[in-house]
């Protein structure tokens, strides 16, 4: 799947008829044209993808400029077999850097032989990294190449579960045309950087990484997508008698903390002395800054755990202690949680 994003001056007869009006407060700007593609996949016969809203952040003014703010749904199959990229957005841009493209997906649906459900996404925040720039009098092109063979996978009870791979492409001095049909077409260019980066399970895009082809995905019953742990062996149950019942114990406590920039659900746990401790944060859908949350502690730093996502640590308890969340992007301080050892 090919999402395609060209930048360029934009230069229209529509304006002008008021650009002696404008010659005293010109800001120069930029032309956003998105485009999207998709590869073909065995078995399945549509991934329709719907699109919320697009923003690219600048990195010299440190602003967020908007390319769409309606929903587009797209075939990415259907795409890939007319062979042509279909228009996203068309913009004008200030000229500068541009670092993110954020993509806010509505939904995923896949169609196979059983029929239509929704895909899983560990986050639908598409924070893709990238590094293009927009010139005054001059074409910019960036391709964001999704391989929907390696993002797309199905779980053992057959639900589908997508991991976004992607390939970003940037090119300078591009030839950009839009046909009456809004399909894109870059021509002749001059190749910049190219960035490869993946979704990790909690949701956020890192470059150089991608899930290993072999893993094994399931949604748990709190609807975060993780990996399915494959036992080394297989333990006959213990036969429980009145001679070892006291010799049985508990070595390992489960919790769930809820997370958004404000608080933490629960925001104190009590925990046995010496046991293994594994503590799974939820992090709010909408009430948390695109970048997600990080949470850090004994363990370290858990990474950052995109909106809607999930991700856990685990440590043994031997002594009480505070635990903060924060924003991985600038390190911004959010909420304290408290662990009791007991």
């Amino acid at each position: 799947m090919k999402l395609v994003l060209a930048t360029a001056i934009i230069v229209l007869v529509a304006i002008a008829g008021c650009a002696q009006q404008q010659q005293q407060t010109y800001e120069p700007s930029g032309r956003a044209v998105f485009s999207i593609s998709d590869a073909a996949l065995e078995s399945v016969a549509s991934v329709q993808l719907t699109i919320k809203n697009i923003t690219v952040h600048n990195e010299n003014t440190d602003k967020w400029e908007i390319v769409s703010v309606k929903d587009q749904t797209f075939d990415l199959l259907a795409l890939k077999s007319s062979g042509v990229h279909a228009l996203l957005g068309d913009v004008q841009l200030p000229p500068g850097k541009y670092i993110h493209i954020l993509i806010d997906v509505s939904s995923v649906k896949v169609l196979d032989e059983d029929g239509t459900q929704d895909a899983k996404l560990p986050s639908k925040k598409l924070l893709i990294i990238t590094d293009f720039i927009v010139e005054e009098n001059s074409t910019t092109a960036t391709n964001v190449d999704f391989d929907l063979d390696k993002s797309l996978h199905i779980t053992g009870n057959n639900k589908y579960i997508l991991t976004p791979v992607i390939k970003v492409n940037s090119h300078m001095k591009a030839e950009v045309e839009i046909s009456s049909k809004k399909e894109v077409n870059v021509k002749s260019s001059i190749s910049q950087a190219t960035i490869e980066q993946s979704m990790n399970l909690q949701g956020a895009i890192k470059a150089g990484f991608e899930l290993s082809d072999d893993i094994e995905l399931e949604i748990d019953a709190d609807d975060a997508v993780k990996e399915v742990v494959k036992a080394a062996k297989v333990q006959l149950p213990v036969q429980v008698t009145a001679q070892n019942q006291t010799n049985i114990s508990v070595t390992h406590q489960n919790f769930t903390v809820r997370a958004d920039d404000y608080i933490l659900d629960p925001k104190e746990i009590t925990v046995k002395t010496g046991m293994n401790v594994t503590i799974k944060f939820l992090v709010s859908a909408d009430k948390v800054y695109y970048g997600g949350l990080d949470f850090k502690g004994p363990w370290g730093n858990s990474g950052a755990i995109a909106p809607g996502a999930a991700g856990e640590v685990s440590f043994i308890a031997d002594e009480n202690f505070t635990y903060t969340s924060y924003w991985p992007s600038s390190s911004a301080r959010k909420a304290d949680g408290y662990v009791k050892v007991e």
